[in-house]
């Protein structure tokens, strides 16, 4: 898989190396197959890739609330309202939206797997 390598990545990979040498030729063009700038780059791209993917899953929500809240004092004000209240209008909302919800927060939360420990 080949990832988009950005000054940041070089900076970074350049950052943690203890040779000035080594760390002036990383922040150069040159030497973007380097583990270090590989690393970084994969980190950042993979990081990327998930917000994005959590952030699309939480749009249908973060659209109906602001549906949901008129701020004209016509509807109720979700700043206000109890967590526990029942909210009766979801028009907009599908079961798809909740699945990709879901399974976005699960990802990026994974249940941790059981220990099992000696009796």
């Amino acid at each position: 898989m080949s990832v988009e390598i950005t000054q940041a990545d070089r900076d970074a990979a350049a950052a943690i190396t203890v040779s000035p040498e080594l760390a002036e030729v990383l922040r150069g063009a040159g030497m973007d197959e380097h583990t270090y700038v590989q690393a970084f780059a994969k980190h950042r791209s993979t990081s990327t890739e998930e917000v994005e993917r959590i952030k699309a899953a939480l749009t249908p929500f973060a659209n109906e609330a602001a549906e949901y809240d008129y701020g004209d004092g016509s509807g109720p004000a979700l700043d206000d309202a109890p967590d526990a209240s029942s909210l009766n209008e979801f028009n907009d909302l599908t079961v798809g939206d909740l699945r990709r919800a879901r399974e976005a927060l699960t990802a990026a939360h994974p249940k941790p797997e059981p220990v099992e420990t000696q009796p």
